[in-house]
């Protein structure tokens, strides 16, 4: 019987395949033999690609203690095929996909005396998905740069906010909030009060 007609549940393993290590497979060596050897590795490379950034040039202070304020940024919605940002701060997740996400900004208070205790959180579709941070600021004229960087996994019709408040906590005063700051060298960009960067991650 020719070998090639042979059905199913009688045809032999490949040859020394009952040696052969597992996860490996048979590489022929081009000269009528070969061998068995763990696969070949595709190198993986990731891109970013799809960044939308937007930032706003205005104070954003918080109307009291223990009242959240929504984070804007900037006075012109920004959008394109995977991400818009509304003037009002959501951002909103056109495309499935896994994006990074960079909020940062400058925490400030400039009078009073006394401990003040800043928080941020992040929501996404109006639940806090993460554990919000703190900035304590221990007395007038205090700077905080802030920064937090996200790789989340979004799905079309999500939309995410940074809210901010000032905590009561501690007997913290009401002073402090997100301040932008115009240098006065020319030639210097002004620093914005907040500002989010968002790329969408891809894999070649």
């Amino acid at each position: 019987m020719e070998h090639k007609i042979i059905t199913d549940p009688n045809i032999h393993e490949p040859k020394g395949a009952s040696a052969a290590s597992l996860d490996t497979v048979y590489v022929a060596n081009g000269s009528g033999s070969g061998d068995w050897k763990a696969p070949p590795q595709q190198p993986v490379a990731f891109t970013e690609t799809s960044i939308v950034t937007s930032a706003s040039l205005v104070d954003q202070d918080p109307s009291g203690l223990d009242t959240a304020l929504q984070v804007k940024f900037g006075a012109i919605a920004v959008s394109n095929s995977d991400i818009s940002i509304s003037t009002l701060g959501v951002i909103s997740v056109q495309t499935t996909g896994t994006y990074f996400v960079t909020f940062s900004g400058r925490v400030q208070r400039d009078n009073g005396v006394g401990e003040a205790r800043f928080m941020s959180r992040l929501l996404i579709d109006g639940v806090m998905t993460r554990y919000p941070e703190v900035y304590e600021l221990a007395d007038g004229n205090t700077t905080l740069p802030f920064s937090i960087n996200l790789l989340l996994p979004l799905t079309v019709g999500m939309d995410l906010t940074l809210e901010v408040m000032r905590d009561s906590s501690s007997s913290s005063i009401d002073d402090g909030g997100l301040h932008a700051h115009t240098a006065t060298l020319v030639g210097w960009h002004p620093a914005p009060s907040a500002s989010v960067t968002i790329s969408k991650l891809g894999i070649t």
